[in-house]
């Protein structure tokens, strides 16, 4: 079967291809069933970068905890599982969104990984949210799947030399979504590319699919919980204007049928925008990145 054009460019990508061992182990390690918080305490001691920010997590009043600890073990007991391999793929790829690149209408490296924390944080809360036991079983991995959802912007600036904030300038003055460009351009979009990559990198089906489908560019009647926060995470996180959003382009009338799926009533949303507000400032500080 021939590649696609998103494989293509995904092959010319070389330095995102593999993850620092670490991560991949500790990324293994705790997505397995049976997962021993000791032994992935020992694989994370390894890593000074990665131990001190997850203990600065676990010790943070952004997730409410009081009492401090200096114990990996413990740090990760408190966190969970699906915070950890957030904590630690934010370090791992929050390092692609580092760095000044040239300026479109409001893109920069540093501005996604903004918006990322800021959809990470609501996809988190709209988890929440939700009186869906699917839905509220997925509050890590609707964190990391906003953490990570527009890795394949960054991924086609590399592929593009750095000539991917006019694309972004080009949607921004025209008002078309600049997934929607890309396509027009390269014959694939960030969504896609980023799937590719993913699944280089072995992450669990659901969170490709939500990546792939943040847009919700595809029947959102057909969707699974994950995608489904992911999608709606997307479309409020265009409107707390943090950092670089591309136009969602989801009409309101899927977001009505996607809040009706997830069970989120207006007051809900009300209650995670408040929630927003008093939380983003800490969720920026906790997974910041130079610029």
């Amino acid at each position: 079967m021939p590649l696609s054009k998103a494989e293509i460019a995904a092959r010319q990508i070389r330095t995102a291809l593999a993850l620092p061992a670490v991560v991949d182990e500790a990324m293994k390690l705790s997505a397995q069933p049976q997962c021993d918080s000791r032994r992935l305490a020992d694989v994370i001691s390894k890593d000074p970068v990665l131990a001190s920010k997850l203990l600065q997590l676990s010790n943070s009043a952004f997730f409410g905890f009081s009492t401090p600890t200096a114990s990996i073990g413990e740090a990760i007991t408190r966190l969970g599982f699906p915070r950890v391999r957030s904590l630690a793929m934010s370090i791992s790829v929050g390092k692609l969104f580092a760095g000044a690149v040239p300026r479109g209408d409001g893109y920069t490296r540093l501005n996604v990984w903004r918006h990322s924390v800021a959809v990470g944080l609501l996809g988190e809360l709209l988890a929440r949210a939700s009186p869906l036991p699917a839905a509220r079983e997925l509050t890590g991995q609707a964190l990391l799947t906003g953490l990570i959802h527009d890795l394949g912007m960054i991924l086609i600036e590399q592929h593009t030399h750095g000539r991917y904030a006019e694309l972004a300038e080009s949607a921004q003055a025209s008002g078309v979504p600049v997934h929607e460009l890309e396509h027009r351009k390269f014959g694939y979009d960030h969504m896609a590319l980023a799937a590719v990559i993913l699944t280089k990198w072995r992450f669990p089906g659901p969170i490709i699919l939500a990546v792939a489908n943040h847009h919700m560019t595809t029947n959102p009647d057909t969707g699974d919980p994950l995608s489904l926060l992911a999608a709606l995470a997307e479309y409020m996180g265009h409107r707390v204007d943090v950092g670089y959003s591309d136009i969602p382009g989801i009409p309101d009338e899927s977001i009505k049928n996607v809040c009706g799926r997830l069970n989120i009533s207006e007051p809900d949303l009300d209650t995670v925008r408040d929630s927003f507000d008093e939380q983003i400032g800490g969720a920026l500080k906790i997974f910041a990145v130079s610029e």
